[in-house]
């Protein structure tokens, strides 16, 4: 990609590939998937048999994921078509492979794309004949990663709470398979996990030094205070299972709208806004709207955003992201992404980035997990806890832009909706 003269300000596609690998790695974390980074060169070097990928350093992978890596080595791309062809995981986050080390574009490449992952716009699931699955999920998408990966092979950790705060990791040390938990938030965690293991084990709790024994890794209650740990140890590890799934759409994924409201508008006091349906993307079902704000001053902090207010509030409890469809013109550069802001009960404002930019042009489907929304900064709650079950709106734009006088930003959204397994 072209490198910005100022941050991210001049190189849109930059921006996008960094956004792409922060939300793997989150979407990794937070759903309790250990993952490395790896190179092209050891995807290259890596050696395929019957699902797995191992590499010379005695580390082996059964699922590979591009995050906006469209460009590779040959040698790398024909070895993770070998790996998907004898049932590997392969998933790439929005770009499909394009390009090798000396083709830009490699008509080879795009063939093993197309082999791979298929080449519809929207998110899918290509299937070998061997059980191998290719994911592609594209811009905007990125926060179906878990979802993909729950639909495909059991998870090593699982928590009972579906938006559990305990996080996790695995190694084996001195022949024992060593789990390390934590709660990754200010408040106490109680939950139950349970671990990919065969056999009795123990649990070790480093704020006592007490060791407890475990009769399985099913079923472990754990109560940890905030940012507190606790180490689980067992003998055995057992392979987590593949999961069999059909080609097509993501795997047990749906996707329902929220009650159709009108929005209004909220701006920045250097922002001159207009707000209307947009009559070339509405359908009888599924309304659209297009709104444009020019600053009219610059360098200083500028916001748009379209509200919809919900009367009762809404309940958003038990989905995992929150959808909507978004569009923006040929050739604005604005360096800012969407931002979706949602107020609970309390009257709280909690916000979520998207990765999706408004420099991005064209139309596509933005999916912002729950679990990724934090109190605004402006912002105060009583019990410090959005409420999912109480929101009463949420707004959907643009804000922190820092752009020129007379510059206009441009962007049409669909009706909000909810996506749940």
């Amino acid at each position: 990609f072209r490198p910005g003269r100022q941050g991210t300000s001049g190189s849109p596609e930059g921006a996008r590939i960094e956004a792409a690998f922060r939300a793997a790695t989150d979407a990794l974390y937070n759903a309790r998937r250990d993952f490395t980074y790896v190179d092209d060169r050891a995807l290259a070097e890596a050696k395929v048999g019957d699902g797995w990928l191992a590499h010379p350093s005695g580390m082996r992978w059964r699922a590979v994921v591009l995050p906006a890596a469209d460009t590779l080595s040959l040698s790398a791309w024909r070895n993770l078509a070998a790996f998907w062809r004898q049932g590997g995981i392969v998933i790439s986050l929005g770009s499909r492979p394009a390009n090798s080390e000396t083709d830009f574009p490699s008509a080879e490449v795009l063939g093993l794309a197309r082999e791979i992952l298929g080449d519809g716009p929207d998110p899918q699931v290509v299937v070998s004949p061997a059980g191998g699955v290719g994911a592609y999920l594209p811009k905007g998408s990125e926060a179906l990663l878990p979802t993909v990966l729950d639909g495909v092979i059991e998870p090593d950790v699982r928590a009972a709470a579906p938006a559990s705060p305990l996080r996790a990791t695995h190694r084996r040390i001195d022949g024992h398979e060593v789990y390390f938990i934590i709660n990754d938030s200010p408040d106490p965690c109680e939950d139950t996990v349970d671990l990919a293991v065969a056999g009795p084990g123990e649990l070790w709790d480093p704020a006592s030094g007490k060791t407890s024994p475990l009769p399985s890794g099913e079923g472990i209650r754990l109560r940890l205070e905030p940012y507190g740990g606790v180490l689980l140890r067992f003998a055995e590890a057992r392979t987590p299972r593949r999961l069999k799934v059909n080609a097509g759409g993501v795997p047990g994924l749906v996707i329902e709208p929220l009650p159709q409201v009108e929005p209004g508008v909220g701006k920045g006091e250097f922002v001159q806004a207009e707000m209307g349906p947009d009559q070339a993307r509405s359908t009888a079902d599924s309304p659209w709207w297009r709104a444009v704000g020019t600053l009219t001053k610059g360098d200083v902090d500028t916001f748009l955003f379209l509200s919809f207010r919900y009367a009762p509030p809404v309940n958003l409890a038990g989905a995992d992201a929150l959808v909507f469809d978004a569009w923006t013109p040929q050739g604005q550069r604005t360096a800012t992404q969407f931002v979706v802001i949602l107020r609970d009960a309390d009257g709280a404002d909690y916000l979520a980035t998207t990765g999706h930019h408004l420099a991005e042009a064209g139309q596509g489907r933005v999916f912002v997990p729950l679990s990724a929304f934090q109190l605004g900064g402006w912002s105060k709650d009583p019990d410090g806890r959005l409420d999912l079950e109480g929101i009463e709106a949420v707004s959907i734009g643009w804000g922190g832009y820092y752009g020129t006088e007379g510059e206009r930003v441009e962007f049409s959204i669909g009706r909000p909706m909810l996506a749940r397994r």
